[in-house]
Protein backbone atom coordinates (compact mmCIF):
# COMPACT_ATOMS: atom_id res chain seq x y z
CA UNK A 1 0.00 0.00 0.00
CA UNK A 2 1.56 3.51 -1.19
CA UNK A 3 0.64 6.44 0.15
CA UNK A 4 1.33 9.50 -1.65
CA UNK A 5 2.06 12.89 -0.56
CA UNK A 6 -1.37 14.49 -1.51
CA UNK A 7 -3.18 12.07 0.58
CA UNK A 8 -1.26 13.09 3.76
CA UNK A 9 -1.60 16.89 2.75
CA UNK A 10 -5.12 16.52 2.60
CA UNK A 11 -5.71 14.51 5.43
CA UNK A 12 -3.77 17.24 8.09
CA UNK A 13 -6.45 19.07 9.54
CA UNK A 14 -5.64 22.87 9.40
CA UNK A 15 -4.12 24.33 12.02
CA UNK A 16 -5.00 28.02 11.65
CA UNK A 17 -8.38 28.49 12.98
CA UNK A 18 -7.57 32.58 12.74
CA UNK A 19 -10.19 34.96 11.31
CA UNK A 20 -9.69 36.18 7.86
CA UNK A 21 -7.54 39.60 8.52
CA UNK A 22 -6.68 39.24 12.35
CA UNK A 23 -3.66 39.21 12.99
CA UNK A 24 -1.91 36.81 15.22
CA UNK A 25 -1.00 38.33 18.99
CA UNK A 26 2.57 38.91 18.07
CA UNK A 27 1.91 41.42 15.11
CA UNK A 28 -0.69 43.26 17.37
CA UNK A 29 1.47 43.51 19.91
CA UNK A 30 4.39 45.03 17.62
CA UNK A 31 1.62 47.47 16.44
CA UNK A 32 0.91 48.39 19.70
CA UNK A 33 4.43 49.15 20.21
CA UNK A 34 5.07 50.94 17.40
CA UNK A 35 2.00 53.02 17.79
CA UNK A 36 3.38 54.05 21.27
CA UNK A 37 7.20 54.33 20.67
CA UNK A 38 7.09 56.68 17.69
CA UNK A 39 5.04 59.35 18.97
CA UNK A 40 6.19 59.14 22.23
CA UNK A 41 9.67 59.48 21.05
CA UNK A 42 9.43 62.66 19.35
CA UNK A 43 7.82 64.15 21.65
CA UNK A 44 10.16 63.53 24.65
CA UNK A 45 12.80 64.76 22.20
CA UNK A 46 10.78 67.83 21.39
CA UNK A 47 10.09 68.38 25.29
CA UNK A 48 13.91 67.85 26.62
CA UNK A 49 15.15 70.55 23.71
CA UNK A 50 12.57 73.23 24.41
CA UNK A 51 12.01 72.54 28.10
CA UNK A 52 15.54 71.26 29.72
CA UNK A 53 18.29 71.56 27.40
CA UNK A 54 21.05 74.83 28.57
CA UNK A 55 23.14 75.27 26.29
CA UNK A 56 25.16 77.57 28.42
CA UNK A 57 26.43 74.25 30.15
CA UNK A 58 28.13 72.70 26.94
CA UNK A 59 30.71 73.07 24.34
CA UNK A 60 30.31 71.69 20.85
CA UNK A 61 33.24 69.54 21.97
CA UNK A 62 31.74 68.68 25.21
CA UNK A 63 31.06 64.87 25.31
CA UNK A 64 27.98 65.62 27.29
CA UNK A 65 26.72 67.71 25.07
CA UNK A 66 26.79 64.32 22.76
CA UNK A 67 25.74 62.22 25.28
CA UNK A 68 22.76 64.12 24.70
CA UNK A 69 22.60 64.46 21.11
CA UNK A 70 22.81 60.87 21.06
CA UNK A 71 19.76 60.29 23.68
CA UNK A 72 17.22 63.03 22.79
CA UNK A 73 17.96 63.18 18.95
CA UNK A 74 19.25 60.24 17.71
CA UNK A 75 16.04 58.08 19.02
CA UNK A 76 13.51 60.10 17.22
CA UNK A 77 15.98 59.87 14.25
CA UNK A 78 16.02 56.28 14.20
CA UNK A 79 12.09 55.80 15.30
CA UNK A 80 11.33 58.62 12.15
CA UNK A 81 13.70 55.96 9.43
CA UNK A 82 11.50 53.11 10.70
CA UNK A 83 7.97 54.60 10.10
CA UNK A 84 9.43 55.97 6.97
CA UNK A 85 11.40 52.85 5.83
CA UNK A 86 8.32 50.49 6.97
CA UNK A 87 4.92 49.95 5.84
CA UNK A 88 3.57 49.67 9.64
CA UNK A 89 0.38 51.49 9.43
CA UNK A 90 -0.39 54.28 11.81
CA UNK A 91 -4.02 54.64 12.12
CA UNK A 92 -5.47 58.26 13.75
CA UNK A 93 -8.33 55.93 15.70
CA UNK A 94 -4.90 54.72 17.89
CA UNK A 95 -4.21 57.96 19.02
CA UNK A 96 -5.32 56.86 22.84
CA UNK A 97 -2.69 54.78 23.08
CA UNK A 98 0.22 57.02 23.29
CA UNK A 99 -1.79 59.18 25.31
CA UNK A 100 -2.88 56.86 27.71
CA UNK A 101 1.30 55.59 28.33
CA UNK A 102 2.21 59.67 28.69
CA UNK A 103 -0.94 59.79 31.22
CA UNK A 104 0.12 56.52 33.14
CA UNK A 105 3.58 58.41 33.06
CA UNK A 106 1.96 61.45 34.99
CA UNK A 107 0.65 59.33 37.26
CA UNK A 108 3.15 57.55 38.36
CA UNK A 109 5.84 60.41 38.60
CA UNK A 110 2.59 61.94 40.91
CA UNK A 111 2.43 58.66 42.81
CA UNK A 112 6.32 58.66 43.16
CA UNK A 113 6.51 62.18 44.86
CA UNK A 114 3.45 61.26 47.11
CA UNK A 115 5.57 58.05 48.45
CA UNK A 116 8.77 60.03 49.12
CA UNK A 117 10.84 58.80 45.94
CA UNK A 118 13.67 60.97 45.13
CA UNK A 119 16.59 61.19 42.05
CA UNK A 120 20.02 60.49 42.30
CA UNK A 121 20.70 63.89 44.21
CA UNK A 122 18.38 63.17 47.36
CA UNK A 123 15.58 65.84 44.98
CA UNK A 124 11.76 64.60 45.51
CA UNK A 125 11.57 64.23 41.72
CA UNK A 126 12.79 62.51 38.32
CA UNK A 127 12.62 65.90 36.26
CA UNK A 128 12.74 69.82 38.25
CA UNK A 129 10.54 70.39 35.75
CA UNK A 130 7.74 68.00 36.32
CA UNK A 131 8.04 68.00 40.01
CA UNK A 132 4.63 67.56 42.11
CA UNK A 133 5.81 69.64 44.96
CA UNK A 134 4.46 72.60 42.03
CA UNK A 135 1.27 70.73 41.47
CA UNK A 136 -0.65 73.86 39.58
CA UNK A 137 3.11 73.75 36.99
CA UNK A 138 3.43 70.47 36.51
CA UNK A 139 -0.57 70.10 35.74
CA UNK A 140 -0.18 72.81 33.22
CA UNK A 141 3.07 70.73 31.94
CA UNK A 142 1.14 67.69 31.59
CA UNK A 143 -1.70 69.56 29.82
CA UNK A 144 0.77 70.78 27.36
CA UNK A 145 2.21 67.55 27.20
CA UNK A 146 -0.84 65.75 26.01
CA UNK A 147 -1.96 68.29 23.66
CA UNK A 148 1.78 67.63 21.98
CA UNK A 149 0.82 63.96 21.68
CA UNK A 150 -1.77 64.89 20.21
CA UNK A 151 0.08 67.54 17.70
CA UNK A 152 2.66 64.93 17.30
CA UNK A 153 0.58 62.02 16.72
CA UNK A 154 -1.20 63.78 13.93
CA UNK A 155 2.12 64.85 11.93
CA UNK A 156 2.60 61.25 12.03
CA UNK A 157 -0.35 60.48 10.96
CA UNK A 158 0.04 62.73 8.18
CA UNK A 159 3.67 61.67 7.08
CA UNK A 160 2.32 58.29 6.99
CA UNK A 161 -0.46 58.66 4.54
CA UNK A 162 2.20 60.55 2.50
CA UNK A 163 4.55 57.36 2.82
CA UNK A 164 1.41 55.34 1.89
CA UNK A 165 0.66 57.08 -1.07
CA UNK A 166 4.24 57.50 -2.41
CA UNK A 167 5.08 54.11 -2.02
CA UNK A 168 1.89 52.83 -3.10
CA UNK A 169 2.55 54.52 -6.52
CA UNK A 170 6.09 53.59 -6.71
CA UNK A 171 5.78 50.28 -5.44
CA UNK A 172 2.84 47.99 -6.67
CA UNK A 173 2.13 46.05 -3.28
CA UNK A 174 -1.77 46.30 -3.09
CA UNK A 175 -1.83 43.27 -6.02
CA UNK A 176 -0.22 41.29 -3.64
CA UNK A 177 -2.63 39.36 -0.79
CA UNK A 178 -0.39 37.88 1.27
CA UNK A 179 -1.23 35.99 4.95
CA UNK A 180 -0.06 37.03 8.21
CA UNK A 181 2.03 34.10 7.93
CA UNK A 182 3.23 31.26 5.63
CA UNK A 183 0.29 28.97 5.20
CA UNK A 184 2.73 25.78 5.43
CA UNK A 185 3.13 26.33 9.11
CA UNK A 186 3.61 22.48 9.66
CA UNK A 187 5.59 21.29 6.47
CA UNK A 188 7.48 18.92 7.85
CA UNK A 189 4.77 17.02 9.17
CA UNK A 190 3.27 16.75 5.79
CA UNK A 191 6.51 15.33 4.58
CA UNK A 192 7.36 12.67 6.87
Amino acid sequence: MSVTLDHCVASTPARDTREEGVPPWYVSMYWLLFNISVPIAVTITLLYWILLFDSSNYETRDSAFWLDMITHGFNSALVLAELLASRTPLRFAHVYQPLGLGLWYAAFTGIYYASGGTDGNGNPFIYGILSWANPGQTTALVAASTAGVLVVYTALWGLTLCRDKVTGSLIRTTSHDLPYTPPDTDMLSRIV
